[in-house]
């Protein structure tokens, strides 16, 4: 299987901190970290920028998609906080919601494209649900502290959000969370303090895997049956930032926040770090794939913008898209 760089853009705006990518596979779209708020869109037939638009509201920082790729939706990290919904048959933005928790960080949204949920970075962690036919907060819930990851299963039953407890000596812990009653359903205590910045669940909804943000760089195997981690991979490169898993549970891809920039490859039928790729870009901050597993795009994190795409060789039938970020048609999660 090819597992190689194959380019790389520079974007007009900086900071690519979050994406989706549409269920044909012919648009990504990139939300860039920056006053004023920015959205990219990339061709990826071309792999060219095709369009920019400025948000209302700066710091974009996560993104969802619905599953009809009508519209896309990126959560600002800002005080007050916003999500702001955009259109994508025209790309112009069509509403902001002011929600009334700070910082939303995460954003998620179910498989029926019914509600999201955006997990908020503050100490009194607040997950919030929003109706997305009236693009209006119906509910929030109060969980622990400073949730920054999520994922939703495949059938829309639990989402499980990653908190870093920033007290010194307190393990990070993942909550569970009951979509129909909208209630905290159980707690992972992870293996030791860390801070879980991103995470994958696979097409089973058996196992989560979540990167540990640190030095040397970690990530975590979770059993979804038993509530426990069930291994524990230490990356040759620091700082894993981001996580997609391809369609057949075969392999993991991982994004690091270094510089020069790494990638991981894990097979995860024996969760062993296989290869590692070292691209010309560095500091990657979010990633997305396609349908197809034929390319994943890794976006850096730096004043100048860039979009790096990796062969990852398409092996299997379209099932599912990626996402810091979420997309939601009918296979796999990752956020």
């Amino acid at each position: 299987m090819t597992f190689a760089e194959s380019g790389t853009i520079t974007t007009s705006a900086g900071y690519p901190a979050a994406a989706v990518i549409d269920n044909t596979n012919s648009f990504a779209y990139f939300g860039n970290f920056v006053s004023p708020g920015r959205a990219t869109k990339i061709n990826l037939a071309t792999f060219t920028e095709s369009g920019t638009i400025a948000t209302s509201t700066a710091n974009l920082v996560w993104g969802a998609i619905d599953n009809n790729s009508a519209y896309a939706y990126f959560a600002h990290q800002t005080t007050p906080g916003k999500i702001t919904k955009i259109d994508l048959s025209t790309f112009t933005e069509s509403g902001t919601l002011a929600t009334s928790a700070a910082l939303p960080y995460c954003l998620l949204i179910d498989p029926a494209s019914s509600f999201a949920y955006a997990g908020h970075y503050i100490a009194t962690g607040r997950i919030t649900k929003i109706n997305l036919s009236t693009f209006s907060e119906t509910a929030t819930l109060t969980t622990s502290n400073y949730p920054m990851s999520g994922v939703i299963d495949h059938a829309g039953s639990f989402a499980y959000f990653g908190y870093y407890n920033v007290a010194s000596g307190i393990n990070g812990i993942i909550v569970k969370i009951n979509l129909a009653t909208f209630t905290q359903a159980g707690t992972i205590l992870m293996p030791g303090t860390i801070k879980p910045i991103f995470m994958a669940i696979d097409s089973t909804d058996s196992y989560l895997y979540v990167c540990h943000y640190t030095s040397p760089g970690k990530i975590y195997k979770l059993d979804l049956s038993t509530s426990s981690a069930t291994g524990t991979i230490t990356t040759q490169a620091a700082y894993p930032n981001c996580i997609i898993i391809d369609n057949n549970d075969a392999n993991a891809y991982v994004g690091h926040d270094t510089s020069p920039g790494k990638i991981t490859k894990i097979d995860l039928s024996t969760f062993t770090q296989t290869s590692t790729l070292t691209p010309a870009t560095t500091n990657f901050y979010v990633i997305i794939k396609d349908s197809i597993d034929a390319y994943a795009y890794f976006g850096s994190y730096t004043a100048t913008g860039k979009i790096t795409k990796v062969d990852i060789g398409a092996t299997i039938a379209p099932t599912v898209v990626a996402v810091r970020g979420f997309m939601t048609t009918n296979t796999k999660y990752w956020g």
